[in-house]
């Protein structure tokens, strides 16, 4: 369609009708709110230097505008000139030639907006005819500008150069941002088209086309435009307030304001005009389009640089690396919408331009990432293999690469030749001057990524590195914990030592293996490691306390089995041996290591027969599976029956004595049961020939107790119980228990009607022992029925017989038995009364009106003792009647009474009979 043209200017002939600054000219159909923009895009003033009477060179020297304003409606070009005085002579008349169009693209071509700087299509006097023609589209532009033109300028000094990424990064961000105009201050419209000129071809051709631009305006604050030039003697405020205000450069004093520059300028500044266009047109190749956010666009040119290795000699070193960078970032961000040749091409070119040393790790893990994103294996083996180095180094030597890096930083190798190549350089570390912390760093990241090392190498850093820090930490915690299990070669390794360590110190393997380490060995893993299986097993007993003499009795089978009876014995100490010497103290055990086979095996160093002081089983054996104490009489016993006796030499026999001497009547009755048929089992067995000491005289006493004991019983309860009772007298009470359990659990079998006869065998002594025993039976919380009321039968009949001991022991039996009654339910003590009337119904009156008036409410407790008085006059009566039926012819009704009345006393009242006591309140 081509361009509208507008003429505007002060005239006598225009489209007003009058004179006066009108429209000289116009194009047909142009909008009247376009004619009012160009009216006032083009509105100019002439510098505050040119005078009124301004002659003809002065006038022609006057700055130029060439202005441009993109808009939906139509973007208007205009070239302004002053032309001094008017029709009518008055000053200050100007001559601008604007051109219109809705399509500038189309109309333009590929010329850019600056430059139509000088070209002849420029009108500078009015015409007669008010209607002008469209211009014909994509104009010859003929102007003085092009990207050579702006080369040559920007070239010519050298501080244009230094200005230019700041200029070009306020533009842009002016443009695209917040909206806002950069004032560019210049000694002539000439260099400051050649500035606008610059900026338009560093810009890709898209975004040059929007940015509105005036190559001089009188008053700058006031055009809203992206880049407004101006010459200094203009309407500009060139103080410390105007660059604080606006974005301004004023290049001829050497000032401007505060710019941050971006990297992109940077970069384009220094590639320049003449190949900013071939830059722009890599970097589309690559995407299809060109961003149309500046913060996208640094990563994308500088990928794109690499494409154009002409341009990448152009860059400064600086800006070299800094795009390298960039770029890796770039592909790794797009490597899944790139085709893989160009990641590869890219990625190949840009790799050597990266930074030396850790300052190219981001650069590095970029470019893998791009690699194994775009599926570009070589390019992947070549990054891998370069990252590799620097992870290898910066572990062996962490202050001296600066320090460790993360998989964030150097991600493993992931490809077969990046791999082995790790496996490698870990290989090359490991044989060289590496210190054990290292050594560690390194095992950690080879674990970590999964790399296959050496097995020999393994196996001899699983001995000399993981064996020692896992013995020397055998709760855990370390890394070697975590290390033991990434290779079996490096297992096998750190159990070569810990059997070794087993030879020396039973104690500290059994640590190791409680921990997270030692949990894991198996028994298939340990078989060949005599020492090291039978810490495997006091292990395994030490955190199963139920299989603790199961794990003995299997622990003396294996060393029984061995050649001489004994543990066989390891390998020699290497004094040679310096790998790990930083390994804390204790975690070698003086620098030993097993000279035998990495797998180990039962011959090896040979058997060793055992001397006058080797036991099967030693005390360290002993005190590792029962760490809280000597055994139990239980245990005690299933060691007896189970583990060989061949085993029971030596500390053994020290813990079974222990136990055979060992009472604890606070246990209860089942330690006292399981301590009596302990003392008869080991009686009975050959081992009691190896007791001494107390142990010995409790068995050999025992033994006598149950001969008597076993002769008595012949005679009766009552025979065997005056045996214990002896035995119990003759005994201290801290040695005692046992028999005094025996003398319950006879008391506790006898037929009720022969405890009366058993208890009169008692001693004072024994009787106050046996009390004590059963008290905690007799306690509410218990409330044991049959032994109350068998007792209580017992004293019913020892109260009433004529000998003094026998009434007293049913009176100390009474006192104690009725003190803890008197705290029982009173529903309890009715099954106690019923439990007695079984026996004996006399005892279970008794019983029932001691309860009623010790145990039963107030109500009760008045009706029991009004039925108790009245029972005893009753029989006070009858006693007395029947003593005056035995005195026939005696008057007897005038004898005083005893409760002085008269007629019959009272009947004598049993001394042994247990009277109503103090009613202690209903239970």
């Amino acid at each position: 369609m081509g361009f509208q043209q507008l003429y505007y200017t002060s005239c006598e002939v225009g489209l007003s009708g009058f004179p006066g600054f009108q429209f000289n000219a116009a194009s047909d159909d142009i909008p009247p709110e376009v004619m009012r923009r160009v009216e006032t895009l083009t509105a100019y003033d002439p510098p505050g230097s040119v005078p009124y009477n301004a002659d003809a060179q002065t006038i022609a020297a006057c700055p130029v505008n060439l202005c441009y304003e993109p808009a939906d409606n139509g973007s208007v070009l205009a070239n302004v000139v002053f032309v001094g005085s008017d029709y009518s002579n008055r000053f200050g008349n100007y001559f601008a030639h604007a051109l219109v169009t809705a399509d500038l693209v189309a109309d333009l071509g590929t010329t850019l907006p600056i430059e139509m700087w000088g070209s002849p299509i420029w009108a500078r006097t009015p015409v007669g005819d008010t209607r002008l023609a469209h211009l014909p589209s994509r104009p010859a532009a003929g102007g003085l500008l092009d990207r050579a033109a702006a080369g040559d300028f920007l070239a010519a000094d050298r501080r244009r150069r230094e200005v230019l990424p700041a200029l070009l990064t306020a533009v842009v961000t002016g443009m695209t941002g917040q909206r806002r105009s950069t004032v560019l201050i210049e000694r002539d419209s000439e260099a400051a088209a050649h500035w606008i000129a610059a900026i338009s071809y560093l810009l890709p051709s898209s975004l040059a086309r929007r940015m509105s631009f005036a190559t001089y305006h009188h008053r700058p604050s006031f055009a809203d435009l992206d880049l407004v030039a101006t010459v200094p003697d203009a309407d500009v405020d060139r103080g410390a307030n105007g660059f604080a205000s606006f974005v301004q450069f004023d290049l001829p004093a050497g000032r401007a304001s505060e710019v941050r520059v971006e990297p992109w300028a940077e970069l384009l500044a220094r590639i320049g005009p003449v190949e900013a266009g071939e830059l722009w047109a890599a970097a589309a190749r690559l995407t299809g389009d060109v961003p149309h956010e500046p913060d996208d666009w640094f990563p994308l040119l500088s990928a794109a640089l690499f494409d154009l290795r002409d341009l990448v000699k152009e860059a400064g070193p600086a800006d070299v690396v800094a795009s390298a960078m960039a770029g890796a970032a770039w592909l790794a961000s797009q490597a899944a919408e790139l085709r893989p040749d160009d990641v590869a091409r890219l990625g190949a070119l840009a790799l050597p331009f990266l930074p030396d040393g850790p300052a190219a790790l981001p650069g590095l893990a970029n470019l893998a990432a791009a690699a194994h994103g775009a599926l570009a294996h070589d390019l992947a083996v070549v990054v891998e293999k370069r990252a590799t180095d620097l992870r290898v180094a910066s572990l062996v030597d962490p202050a001296r690469a600066g320090r460790q890096y993360s998989d964030d930083e150097i991600p493993p190798p992931r490809t077969p030749e990046g791999r082995a190549h790790a496996a490698e350089q870990c290989g090359r570390a490991f044989y060289g001057q590496v210190d054990s912390a290292a050594a560690l760093r390194l095992l950690e990241w080879a674990a970590a990524a999964g790399l296959a090392l050496n097995p020999a190498l393994l196996e001899r850093l699983g001995e000399r590195l993981i064996g020692p820090m896992v013995v020397a930490r055998p709760a855990g915690g370390s890394a070697a914990d975590r290390l033991a299990g990434a290779w079996p070669e490096l297992r096998a390794g750190a159990l070569t030592h810990l059997a070794a360590v087993a030879e020396e110190s039973l104690e500290r393997t059994v640590e190791v293996l409680s921990g997270p380490f030692g949990q894991g060995v198996t028994k298939a893993e340990a078989a060949g490691w005599p020492a090291l299986a039978d810490a495997r097993l006091v292990a395994q007993g030490r955190h199963a306390g139920d299989q603790r003499v199961d794990v003995l009795a299997r622990l003396a089978a294996r060393r029984l089995a061995r050649p001489g009876g004994a543990p066989a014995r390891g390998g020699a100490v290497d004094p040679g041996d310096t790998w790990g010497d930083d390994v804390p103290a204790g975690a070698r055990h003086g620098g030993a290591r097993h000279s035998g086979p990495s797998r180990g095996g039962p011959g090896h160093g040979g058997p060793r027969h055992p001397g006058p002081r080797d036991f099967v089983l030693g005390a360290d054996v002993l005190r590792l599976l029962w760490p809280a104490g000597p055994w139990t009489p239980a245990e005690a016993r299933r060691v007896l029956a189970e583990v060989d006796p061949r085993a029971l030499a030596g500390p053994p026999v020290t813990w079974l004595e222990n136990a055979i001497a060992r009472e604890d009547p606070g246990a209860g009755a089942g330690y006292l049961d399981e301590l009596d048929r302990l003392r008869q089992e080991v009686a009975a067995s050959p081992v009691a020939a190896s007791l001494t000491g107390a142990a010995a005289e409790i068995i050999a006493r025992g033994a006598d107790t149950d001969r008597r004991v076993a002769a008595a019983a012949r005679k009766g309860p009552a025979s065997q119980a005056a045996v214990l009772v002896a035995e119990l007298d003759q005994l201290r009470s801290a040695d005692n228990g046992s028999v005094l359990r025996r003398l319950e659990r006879l008391v506790d079998k006898q037929s009720p009607m022969l405890l009366p006869e058993v208890f009169a065998t008692f001693s004072a002594r024994a009787l106050s022992a046996y009390l004590r025993a059963v008290e905690a039976e007799l306690r509410p919380d218990h409330a044991r029925i049959d032994l109350a009321a068998r007792l209580y039968y017992a004293q019913y009949r020892l109260r009433r017989e004529r000998s003094r001991e026998n009434r007293k022991t049913g009176n100390d039996l009474v006192g104690f038995l009725l003190g803890l009654l008197v705290d029982w339910r009173f529903s309890t003590l009715k099954t106690v009364e019923h439990e007695i009337h079984r026996i004996d119904r006399g005892a279970a009156k008794e019983f029932k009106d001691w309860r009623d008036v010790n145990a039963g409410g107030w109500m009760r407790r008045q009706l029991a003792e009004r039925r108790l008085k009245n029972e005893e006059t009753e029989r006070r009566a009858a006693h007395e009647a029947r003593r005056r039926a035995q005195e026939p012819g005696k008057d007897h009704a005038s004898e005083p009474r005893a409760d002085g009345g008269r007629g019959a006393p009272p009947r004598r009242e049993d001394p042994g009979q247990p009277g109503p006591e103090r009613p202690r309140g209903d239970r």
